[in-house]
Parts: C-alpha cells; structure tokens; sequence
C-alpha cells in the first residue's frame, strides 16, 4: 500500500460519513483512479456471510479464507481472531490489491495521530465537531456537516464546508492533500 494515498472520513453516527464517502469514490473513479474503501464496523458480532450458506460452513469448518465468485462480483471472507490494533494490520488484509486511494469510513482509534492519512471530520453540530477534534492529529482535510443551519454560525476557516453546497470545495481540498504527498 505504499503508493497508496489514503482519506479517513471521521465522525459519530448519522453524520454523513458514509454519503461523503460515495461522493469521493464516485469522483475520483469517474478521474479514472482505482479507489477502494475500508469500513468500521462496531458491532461485534457483525458478518457479511449468513448462517447455513455455503460460505458460511466453509469457514465454521475452518477455512482461514474464503472466496466467492459469482457472474457479477467476487469477494473475500478473512476470519480473523481480532480486530486490528493499528493501521498496518488492517491494510495487510487487503495489502495485494493496487488501489490509487483508499477511502477509510471511521477506524478514528487507528488513524487520528497517523501524518500519512488526511482526515475529513463530519459532524452534526459543533458540540458534535468539538468531541470529534479531541485527540486528532493534521492532516485534517476538512470539517464537514450536512446540517445547513450551522451556514450562518459556520468558522469562516476555509476548511468548514456545508455539503452538498461545498462539494467541490471538499473535492478541491482532497485532491490538493493527494498531490502533497
């Protein structure tokens, strides 16, 4: 993942995170990079297989990995005994795969001190933004929300954005943070 850039979007439930993050994948594949995404999951007993599938007593009988390949998508099931403890033991799951950029949905433990990750924080208020800073390190990309109530008690910092208004602002700032690197 070395030539890899990689964009944390950072913030607490219902934000926006996710909607930011198709807004970026969508932009920057219509650019014609290879992007990939890696999401935060909390809930701890979360699966994408499903009980009595086929992939499923694959893994219940030990597989450490399974594949599935059908005629419109393939995909990877890793089991693993844990979950990451820093951000090169959650890239070395998908460390063969050429990605131009991988777009990061929370993982805020793993990255918020990294220099080499740009951070983009959502929040729905300030009080929201306020605990979301606490403990992030630069670079942080932009602050942004969805809540267009907060345009006339907005900072005038150019890194605050009211989304969808600021979409290509936001888009600006992560193509300038890309090309830093």
């Amino acid at each position: 993942m070395r030539g890899t850039k990689k964009i944390a979007v950072l913030g607490s439930k219902k934000s926006g995170k996710t909607s930011i993050v198709e807004m970026l994948v969508r932009h920057f594949t219509e650019m014609g990079l290879i992007v990939g995404t890696m999401k935060h999951i909390h809930h701890s007993n979360f699966t994408i297989d499903s009980e009595g599938s086929d992939t499923w007593r694959h893994r219940r009988a030990g597989a450490k990995v399974t594949t599935y390949i059908s005629p419109l998508e393939a995909g990877l099931i890793l089991s693993i005994e844990r979950e990451p403890r820093d951000l090169e033991e959650a890239l070395k799951l998908i460390g063969g795969l050429k990605i131009d950029l991988l777009i990061m949905e929370g993982f805020h433990r793993l990255v918020a001190k990294r220099f080499d990750v740009g951070k983009i924080i959502v929040f729905k208020d300030f009080k929201d933004l306020e605990e979301k800073i606490k403990g992030t390190e630069q670079p942080i990309i932009a602050y942004c929300t969805f809540n267009e109530e907060l345009i006339e008690k907005s900072h005038h910092d150019t890194n605050y954005m009211i989304l969808p208004r600021d979409r290509d602002k936001l888009i600006y700032a992560v193509s300038a943070f890309m090309k830093s690197l």
